[in-house]
């Protein structure tokens, strides 16, 4: 296995198990049996590690959603897919954010970047399934990017909406299983907007 790969592996165990800011660059070397300063030939510190961890949780994501457009004909079952394969991601990610956010202080503004690098993927992504769908004669959309924000941006706002009072700590699968409703109940009602 590459070093690096293994490097963000363990990570990514440690940064979900234990958070942002108990987890130490030692605890990684030595779940790693390497020297601290083998890790820091890979990485310069903690949150370049934690950062390296979220870009490749965000293009497994990615790729997963991509193939999944690529094999599947139908644009509306993509779309229903996609709200099964972001839960999946969006627990990952809530796995190794549950820590305060005063931890993140020195990362705030590269993980704002990170994270705007991933709406725009995710936005080319979204695009292709309403150009599919377009095509197929079974969407009618004026504009397809404004189109593609719009259900990218209301999705994560009911997402953030329903977890707004939650403690990330504590969410179970029924909390999941809600959140699985109404997201479906979205995509349905956005489906019904865009058809022909």
């Amino acid at each position: 296995m590459d070093k690096t790969l293994e490097i963000l592996n363990v990570a990514q165990e440690l940064f979900g198990k234990y958070g942002f800011a108990k987890t130490t660059m030692t605890d990684i070397a030595n779940q790693l049996e390497m020297s601290k300063a083998s890790l820091y030939y890979y990485y310069v510190d903690k949150e370049s590690v934690y950062l390296a961890v979220i870009a490749k949780e965000q293009e497994q994501f990615i790729k997963m959603l991509h193939d999944f457009i690529l094999n599947t004909q139908n644009p509306e079952e993509i779309l229903y897919e996609y709200v099964q394969i972001r839960i999946k991601y969006f627990t990952a990610m809530l796995n190794l954010n549950r820590a305060r956010f005063d931890d993140f202080k020195g990362i705030k503004s590269a993980l704002g970047a990170s994270w705007m690098q991933f709406r725009d993927k995710e936005k080319v992504e979204v695009t292709l399934i309403f150009e599919k769908g377009i095509k197929q004669g079974i969407f009618e959309i004026e504009n397809i990017e404004k189109t593609a924000l719009l259900f990218l941006d209301a999705f994560k706002g009911l997402v953030f909406y329903y977890l707004r009072h939650k403690d990330f700590n504590f969410i179970n699968e029924s909390d999941y299983q809600i959140l699985e409703e109404q997201l479906n109940l979205y995509t349905s009602i956005f489906v019904k907007g865009i058809k022909k």
